[in-house]
C-alpha cells in the first residue's frame, strides 16, 4: 500500500480537510482501515468512473499524518501535540490500530512538562487507552 501513498494513480476518492486541502486516496484502503470511512464511502451514490469527494473534520497537516499511517504503518511523529491530534482523529473515525500505535508512542513521550496535556486527553476523550495513559501520566507526577 505504501507505493500508493501520495500517488494519485488509481485513486477513486478525494478526502477534503477543513482547510480545503484535497487528498486523492483509494476507497478500498480507507474502507479497510475504518468502518466509519467504509460507511461514508458506501453511502454515496455508486456512479461508475466518478471520483467521490468526502469532507472530514481535521486540519490538512493532521490528516496527512493519518493517511501516511494508514498507507505505510509508519510515523515519524514524536511531538505530544501531534500524537494527541492523531489519537483524537483515529478515535473519531474508529481506526483502532492507529489509535493504539499513537497511544503507545505517547506513553513513551510523557514527561513532567507535557503530563497535563496527556491527562487532559485521557480524561476528556473516550479512548481505549485512556486508563493506561492516565496511569502513566500520574506516575510521571
Amino acid at each position: 500500500m505504501e507505493k500508493y501513498f501520495k500517488n494519485p494513480e488509481f485513486s477513486d476518492c478525494i478526502v477534503e480537510s477543513l482547510d480545503g486541502h484535497q487528498f486523492p486516496l483509494h476507497r478500498i484502503i480507507l474502507a479497510k482501515s475504518s468502518e466509519v470511512f467504509k460507511d461514508m464511502l458506501s453511502s454515496e451514490t455508486n456512479e461508475v468512473g466518478k471520483t467521490r469527494v468526502i469532507k472530514i473534520h481535521g486540519a490538512s497537516s493532521d490528516l496527512s499524518r493519518l493517511f501516511e499511517l494508514i498507507y505505510t504503518g509508519i510515523t515519524s511523529v514524536v511531538f505530544v501535540t501531534d500524537l494527541t491530534c492523531l489519537i483524537i482523529i483515529a478515535n473519531k473515525y474508529k481506526i483502532t490500530d492507529i489509535e493504539d500505535l499513537c497511544a503507545q508512542k505517547l506513553e513513551e513521550c510523557i514527561m513532567p512538562w507535557n503530563v497535563v496535556t496527556v491527562l487532559y486527553l485521557a480524561f476528556n476523550n473516550t479512548l481505549k487507552s485512556s486508563e493506561k495513559l492516565k496511569e502513566k501520566a500520574l506516575e510521571c507526577i
